[in-house]
């Protein structure tokens, strides 16, 4: 028996006997099924000790990024700062050419500088990133702005082009040590800073970054969290604490998530590191977001990962998160190997 297809295109379900289903029955079938799922779902959150709830990293929506995205770009690095190469990132100024001489980011050049008349001169693809801000982050929707134009110009030649929300302004008030200004030395050093992990109060960093006073004070860290080998230049004010992190990592992080924690709820900053702030630390602050957020082990390194890229935990710190997550929620939901493979 042929077996026709239904009015909107999709082939009608066939019986055990060769029949085909009526569209309708097609379409109670697919309900129950997903009844049927949602109906596990609930039962399978319900012997869950804990409920997770999504833990999504910040996304790059229309092309604009926030200011701690930002952040995390300029201070983005493995051995070193990526932002000491110069083909790293395009940094655009449109403000007047004034405002510019008067402040600006690091690295950044004025827009005059750029041939928009010759563009396909200049060498975009060589980037990794180009980045454009303004005063306050208006003139990207303004149709009449050079930045929008110049934005546009770029789009048709399939370019990116990262807008930063809320500009200078914005930048300025949270991150002042980013701006340069005119009264200062031009060969002033940027500091390489730690990754933002969250609310701009809880830090993931390297071993040498705990000692930089540049640091310390330009992030205004009240307490540094050392997994591991502690900093012998410490700052006055700044309140510091030791973890093994080899023994019992699980201990670690339920000791590490009360100090941070209380860090957080007294509106302090803590800088979080190990060694390059990879393995043992990155598991610490992975640990802490399963639990404070709450989320599954997997969703939160992803988190961390995406925000610090060179996170590679050794087994030893996976099965310890694992026994965490079974700890936090009843069941160990995580995937060793997955987890190994990422």
């Amino acid at each position: 028996m042929g077996c026709t297809t239904s009015k909107d295109g999709s082939r009608p379900v066939v019986s055990p006997e060769g029949h085909a289903k009526p569209l309708n029955e097609q379409n109670n079938m697919l309900i129950s099924r997903i009844l049927d799922y949602q109906k596990q779902s609930r039962e399978y959150l319900n012997d869950l000790m804990l409920e997770p709830r999504s833990l999504v990293p910040e996304e790059l929506r229309f092309g604009y990024i926030s200011t701690n995205t930002f952040f995390n770009m300029f201070h983005a690095g493995f051995c070193g700062p990526y932002i000491a190469n110069p083909k790293y990132m395009l940094l655009v100024d449109f403000r007047s050419l004034e405002e510019f001489e008067e402040s600006h980011v690091h690295s950044a050049m004025h827009f005059t500088a750029i041939p928009w008349d010759a563009v396909t001169f200049f060498d975009f693809a060589s980037y990794s990133l180009i980045v454009f801000y303004d005063f306050d982050g208006t003139a990207a929707a303004n149709i009449f702005s050079v930045l929008f134009r110049a934005r546009q110009r770029l789009k048709k030649m399939r370019i990116d082009v990262l807008v930063v929300l809320g500009g200078l302004k914005n930048l300025n008030r949270r991150f002042p040590h980013l701006i340069y200004r005119g009264n200062e030395p031009g060969n002033r050093v940027i500091p390489w800073m730690p990754t933002l992990i969250k609310n701009e109060q809880v830090f993931l960093g390297r071993h040498e970054q705990s000692e930089e006073k540049t640091v310390i004070k330009g992030l205004g860290i009240t307490h540094v969290l050392s997994i591991g080998r502690s900093p012998e230049n410490c700052f006055h004010g700044v309140l510091y604490h030791g973890l093994d992190g080899e023994t019992d990592l699980e201990e670690t992080f339920r000791t590490s998530f009360k100090l941070i924690s209380d860090v957080v709820n007294e509106g302090g900053r803590v800088l979080v590191h190990g060694v390059d702030g990879l393995n043992r630390s990155a598991a610490v602050i992975i640990a802490y977001l399963m639990k404070s957020h709450p989320a599954l082990l997997e969703e939160a390194f992803f988190y961390v990962q995406t925000l610090r890229p060179f996170v590679r935990m050794d087994q030893g710190c996976v099965e310890a998160l694992m026994r965490y997550e079974r700890e936090l929620f009843g069941y160990s939901i995580t995937d060793l190997d997955e987890m190994l493979w990422i």
